[in-house]
């Protein structure tokens, strides 16, 4: 599982309808809101390509300037008890 510290920067004239769209993606939760421009998120997700594609997809969103990715973590807890389920 991979666990992204992301800071979502979107446009000033759509920020508050861009806001109400990206609230309802499956693994992302929103920060508090300070600036409606810049917007701290965490993102979670099975694996690399599936965050890389969640990121390209909030980069895509309307109102969305750009994605700043501030950090990016693994957590192996996750992977121990996926692999002793499977075990």
């Amino acid at each position: 599982m991979l666990v992204s510290g992301l800071v979502l920067c979107l446009n000033d004239d759509a920020s508050g309808t861009a806001l109400e769209a990206i609230r309802c993606r499956p693994g992302l939760e929103l920060g508090p809101v300070e600036d409606p421009r810049r917007v701290p998120a965490v993102l979670e997700a099975p694996t690399e390509d599936a965050s890389r594609k969640a990121i390209e997809g909030l980069e895509a969103h309307e109102g969305v300037h750009h994605v700043e990715v501030a950090f990016i973590g693994f957590d192996r807890s996750q992977e121990s008890s996926d692999a002793a389920r499977s075990a």
